[in-house]
C-alpha cells in the first residue's frame, strides 16, 4: 500500500507539473528571452547588411579596370581617320556603324576614310548623320562595323583616372593615362581638363574611365602650358546621338550653305513658343533638351537635316545666356528671330 501511495503521489506531482508547464508556456524555459532575441535579430540584420556592402564593394572593384584591360577591350573600337585634304584624327564606335569624332577633323573634306588596328585596308566613310560645330562634334557612318564603347552617365569627378586612345601624329592605337584635372566653363559649353596627353592626331579619340565608359572626346592641347589637355564632356555626345538624322549626308554639305539657307526659310520666330516661362525655373539639361526637341519638330519635322540640331542648340544657348528664367516674359518673337538669324550667320562661317 505504501508503494502504491508513493506511486500515486508521483503521478499527482507529474500531473500538477504538466499542468503548470502547459499554463506557463514551457517553451519560454528553452528559448532566449525577448531582449536576447531582439539583439540576435539586430546582429543578424547588421551581418547581412555587412555582407551586402562587401559584395557591392567587390562588384565595384571588379568593374575598376587598369590600362592594360581597357586597351585590350577597346583598342579595336577606335579608328584612325584620314581625309582627302590631309587631315589626320581619331574616332571611336558608338554604335555598330556610327563613329564619333571632332568636327574639325573632317572639316573641309569631301572624302573620309578610317583605318583599324592591325588591318592595312582603309574603309570609306559614307557621310555624317549628326553634327554640332559649336561643340566640335560630328557622328559619321561607315559600312565597316565595330564594337561600341558605352557612354558614361554618371557625374564626372575631378581626380578620377582616365585613359585616352588615339592616333597621335598618325601612330594608331596609342594609349595614355592621366586624371581629370578640372571642369572648365565657357559661355556656350564646358570642357574637361585632363593630364592624359593629347597630341595632333589624337583629336576625336575617346577619353575612357576605369569602368570602361566614355567620359569625353579628346579635342585639344594647349601649347602655352605643360600637359594641358582638353576633352568634350560625354553628355554633349549623348545629346547629339539622340538627335541624329535618319539619313546619311555627304561631307560636301558641311561646306555648302544651301541646307543652312533652307533652315533660314522656316518661321524661326515661332520658336519663341517653345519657351514656357510659366514652368521654367532654371536653365539645365532638361530644359535644353525640351527646347531642342520642340525646335527640331518645327524646323525639321522629318529629321532629315543633321544641322537642325546645331541650329536649335545655338538658339537655345543665346536665349539661356541672355535671359534668366524670371525674365522670360520679356522674350518675344522678334528677339528669338534675331537670335535665329545670328545662328544662321555663324553657321555659314
Amino acid at each position: 500500500m505504501r508503494n502504491f501511495y508513493f506511486n500515486t503521489n508521483i503521478l499527482g506531482l507529474l500531473f500538477i507539473f504538466t499542468s503548470l508547464m502547459i499554463s506557463c508556456n514551457y517553451e519560454q524555459f528553452f528559448q532566449e528571452s525577448n531582449a536576447d532575441q531582439i539583439i540576435s535579430d539586430q546582429v543578424k540584420r547588421e551581418y547581412d547588411s555587412l555582407i551586402k556592402i562587401t559584395q557591392e564593394n567587390k562588384a565595384e572593384r571588379d568593374r575598376i579596370q587598369d590600362a592594360s584591360t581597357i586597351y585590350k577591350k577597346y583598342v579595336g573600337s577606335t579608328v584612325t581617320i584620314v581625309t582627302d585634304n590631309g587631315q589626320l584624327g581619331s574616332g571611336f564606335f558608338i554604335d555598330d556603324s556610327l563613329i564619333a569624332t571632332n568636327y574639325h577633323v573632317v572639316h573641309g573634306a569631301t572624302q573620309v576614310k578610317i583605318k583599324l588596328k592591325d588591318i592595312e585596308e582603309y574603309f570609306p566613310i559614307d557621310g555624317f548623320v549628326a553634327v554640332n560645330k559649336n561643340v566640335d562634334l560630328i557622328i559619321i557612318k561607315s559600312e565597316r562595323t565595330g564594337k561600341s564603347i558605352p557612354i558614361c552617365r554618371t557625374p564626372l569627378v575631378e581626380g578620377e583616372k582616365v585613359f585616352v586612345i588615339g592616333s597621335p601624329q598618325g601612330l594608331p592605337a596609342t594609349i595614355s593615362e592621366g586624371i581629370v584635372s578640372a571642369k572648365r566653363s565657357t559661355i556656350d559649353n564646358y570642357f574637361i581638363q585632363i593630364t592624359a596627353p593629347i597630341s595632333q592626331g589624337s583629336s576625336g579619340g575617346p577619353v575612357i574611365n576605369q569602368k570602361g565608359e566614355v567620359t569625353g572626346v579628346s579635342v585639344a592641347q594647349s601649347r602655352e602650358g605643360q600637359n594641358l589637355n582638353f576633352a568634350i564632356p560625354a553628355p554633349e555626345l549623348e545629346i547629339l546621338t539622340a538627335y541624329k538624322s535618319s539619313f546619311v549626308h555627304p561631307f560636301s554639305e558641311l561646306v555648302l550653305s544651301e541646307r543652312t539657307e533652307r533652315i533660314n526659310t522656316t518661321e524661326s520666330s515661332n520658336m519663341g513658343r517653345q519657351i514656357d516661362e510659366e514652368t521654367i525655373t532654371e536653365w539645365n539639361d532638361d530644359t535644353r533638351l525640351d527646347f531642342i526637341k520642340a525646335c527640331m519638330n518645327s524646323t525639321d519635322p522629318q529629321n532629315n537635316d543633321p544641322r537642325a540640331f546645331e541650329f536649335c542648340d545655338c538658339v537655345y544657348q543665346k536665349i539661356s545666356y541672355s535671359y534668366k528664367p524670371d525674365d522670360l516674359r520679356k522674350l518675344n518673337k522678334d528677339v528669338v528671330g534675331s537670335f535665329a538669324e545670328e545662328c544662321i550667320e555663324e553657321m555659314n562661317h
